[in-house]
């Protein structure tokens, strides 16, 4: 029947549909290392959807390690691990984040990173607000450090987000 959904029509695309997508908008150009590196942070990224925080932090963290992994998938990276650590890890993230950018630019021009920098301030202005609340309320998802993860306030899109390749 026309002009109605049916449930499965709400949810159009599957999880490979999104990655597939998102590995769609890569440049030609790229190498088939640097296509693997962006593929496991699109990997990392469905884990994040899926609510398996532990598995989006381990992969991030594998990818973290890579030595060759390109700048722009290093910084989407940080940005997605801020996600699934406590607060003042996800600020330690965002700050290395930050000096990758500056360091990107360099090269690369202001225009080339700018969606970059302003995701990462995006990110921290939110970690701001989530460490004020924090400091004002007794949250019972404060974990034993005494931080409460960005994962225990997940829907507000922050780590998830990417439009960016």
């Amino acid at each position: 029947m026309e002009g109605t959904k049916n449930t499965t029509e709400a949810d159009p695309q599957t999880e490979e549909d999104i990655i597939q997508a998102v590995m769609d908008k890569l440049p030609s150009s790229l190498s088939n290392q640097s296509r693997l590196f962006y593929w496991k942070v699109e990997m990392a990224r469905s884990a994040y959807r899926k609510d398996d925080f532990e598995s989006c932090k381990a992969q991030c963290q594998e990818l973290l390690q890579q030595a060759f992994l390109p700048d722009y998938a290093r910084v989407k990276t940080l940005h997605l691990i801020c996600g699934v650590v406590s607060l003042s890890e996800a600020d330690r993230y965002l700050e290395q984040a930050l000096k990758l950018c500056q360091d990107i630019e360099k090269t690369d021009g202001k225009a080339a990173v700018q969606w970059y920098f302003d995701k990462t301030a995006e990110i921290q202005e939110w970690l701001k607000t989530k460490a004020s609340d924090e400091a004002s309320t007794d949250d019972p998802t404060v974990h034993p450090d005494g931080e409460q993860s960005v994962s225990d306030t997940k829907g507000t899109g922050t780590a998830e987000s990417s439009t960016q390749p």
